[in-house]
């Protein structure tokens, strides 16, 4: 991706073992090697209308993905239910998706077992918070 005064790079990659790591870069700019992509990792705001109709839909166009690694910028609580979403597939399976913690890359979550820590987790903080009001409406449980 080039902004501003960037310089264009080539990397080299073996993509049959190193994850591409697009980070917040649009789906579409890996449309021509998407298949060629076994382990990919992106970070997205999963609680977001564009996310629920759009964006989450486009994880499928890498059809030959083993591992998808997720890192949900708006917090894993936004990660509960994600690969039931009705239109969001995984080609990969729901064992091989991974939730990356964004505030601490060395906590991941794995597939539905993943979710169900998760969910559990939220409800340890919330019963440990009662009565607790978030401070503005971006605010992000740190769960």
């Amino acid at each position: 991706m080039l902004s501003g005064d960037a310089h264009r790079r080539y990397i080299w990659a073996n993509l049959e073992i190193d994850t591409i790591d697009i980070g917040r870069s649009c789906f579409e700019s890996f449309e021509k090697v998407a298949e060629s992509i076994r382990y990919l990792k992106f970070e997205r705001e999963l609680q977001t209308e564009f996310w629920f109709h759009w964006d989450g839909h486009k994880v499928g166009d890498f059809h030959n993905v083993k591992e998808v690694w997720i890192v949900p910028t708006d917090g894993l609580y936004g990660c509960i239910d994600e690969l039931d979403y009705p239109g969001h597939w995984y080609p990969c399976g729901k064992d091989n998706v991974f939730y990356v913690d964004p505030f601490n890359s060395e906590r991941v979550f794995r597939g539905e077992q993943g979710e169900e820590e998760i969910y559990e987790l939220r409800e340890k903080w919330l019963s440990e918070n009662e009565g607790f009001e978030a401070p503005h409406e971006n605010w992000i449980m740190p769960i």
